[in-house]
This record gives C-alpha cells, sequence and structure tokens, in this order.
C-alpha cells in the first residue's frame, strides 16, 4: 500500500484581503516520481504557463517536442493528453478564445 503524500500548505487572507499569511507547513514529500504517478505531476494550465515563450515562438511545434521540452527542463514526463491540452490552452490565449 502506498502512503498518501504529507506534504502539504495552507494560508489564508489577513483582514486587508490582501496580504496572505501562512498557516500550516508541512515540507516533506514522499510522493516522488516512479513509475506509477509519473504523468500526475504536471497540469496542463502549468506546462502551458511555463513553455508559454517557446510554444509563442515555435506554434506549429508536434506534441512529442513539447513532451521532451518538458521533460529535458523539469524531468517530468506527460500523457499525451497533457501535452495536447496545454498546446490548446496557449493556443486560446494567443488568439483570445
Amino acid at each position: 500500500m502506498v502512503k498518501e503524500c504529507t506534504w502539504m500548505v495552507a494560508c489564508s487572507f489577513t483582514t486587508d484581503n490582501h496580504t496572505v499569511k501562512l498557516r500550516k507547513y508541512v515540507g516533506t514529500h514522499t510522493c516522488e516520481v516512479d513509475g506509477k504517478n509519473r504523468v500526475v505531476q504536471a497540469k496542463a494550465p502549468w506546462v502551458a504557463i511555463v513553455l508559454e515563450d517557446f510554444l509563442k515562438d515555435h506554434p506549429n511545434m508536434k506534441l512529442v517536442y513539447v513532451h521532451k521540452k518538458v521533460f529535458r527542463r523539469f524531468g517530468v514526463e506527460l500523457s499525451y493528453y497533457t501535452s495536447w491540452k496545454s498546446k490548446v490552452m496557449m493556443f486560446e490565449k494567443i488568439n483570445g478564445n
């Protein structure tokens, strides 16, 4: 049985509704990448943000290269869907959809 990851950050807004106060922080990760969770650690919105400039400069890039770029830069593997969705999100942002 795999133990759930204990990493956690809990924050709340202060009374000025502008400042955030850290309430609880547990910095220990137990969910390192392994054969079972290697594609769950990167979500499409994150990929779209970290590759924003690159995808703007290379709009015709194939999905396999999106996958390879993220793996080389961050050591995280992406599913086909995450690669595709991140590229769609970037095109929507560029085109204003």
